[in-house]
């Protein structure tokens, strides 16, 4: 898995030329597949917000699409450095919602322990200090995780999704749950069918409130401000 992640990453390397991958200008040393510009563009986008069922809302930082070649570079290459700026850049445009300053926790999607050996980190996780960086909300890591080594929930239907992710989190400390406002993080929010139970087992432990901040998600009707 790791020689296949590092003839990956010398394939992006490759194919993007040390340019920005949306608008073509060389990279500074630093940046990572976006120029500075192009990810303070994502920053001051529209904001999508989005409620369904029991989550609150979701807020993603842009379409799917927008994000896609970034998203499958920071999950199957491994650049937590791509991830870390993608979340600073989801957190600056999250300091737009001002309801947001009410929430304690951010909460990274937690991978089953056999699929972080096999990628080698959390790219939810790496997201959420991210967005921790620029809104001072704390991480829980550790406080949910994923008891079933589910399957790829890429090719299901939404019913099979939800059959897929049924009773695979488990909260390990009620304590730090109980009467807190919570945000999960995800890199991509499609169905909501892992979000939505990761908060019912939040709710369950007592959470108040709880919703979703995104990499992607695909184009909705969410209201735009």
């Amino acid at each position: 898995m790791r020689v296949i992640n590092n003839l990956l990453r010398s394939l992006v390397s490759f194919l993007f030329d040390n340019r920005c991958s949306v608008c073509g200008k060389e990279l500074e040393p630093d940046d990572v597949l976006f120029c500075k510009g192009c990810l303070e563009a994502l920053a001051r986008s529209n904001l999508q917000i989005e409620q369904i069922d029991e989550l609150e809302f979701i807020i993603p930082l842009a379409p799917f699409d927008d994000v896609r070649e970034a998203i499958h570079t920071l999950k199957y290459s491994g650049w937590k450095r791509l991830g870390r700026k993608l979340g600073v850049t989801l957190g600056e445009k999250l300091s737009r919602v001002d309801f947001l300053r009410e929430f304690h926790i951010l909460l990274p999607v937690p991978l089953h322990n056999t699929r972080k050996r096999e990628r080698g980190f959390n790219q939810s996780l790496v997201i959420s200090e991210g967005v921790s960086e620029v809104l001072g909300i704390p991480v829980e890591k550790k406080t949910v995780v994923r008891v079933k080594n589910t399957r790829s929930q890429t090719q299901l239907s939404e019913k099979e999704r939800r059959k897929n992710v049924y009773e695979a989190f488990k909260v390990k400390a009620p304590d730090k749950i109980t009467g807190k406002n919570i945000i999960i993080v995800d890199d991509v929010v499609t169905t909501g069918s892992t979000t939505k139970e990761i908060t019912r087992v939040l709710k369950d432990a007592g959470a108040r409130r709880v919703g979703v901040a995104c990499i992607g998600r695909p184009k909705s009707k969410g209201e735009n401000l």
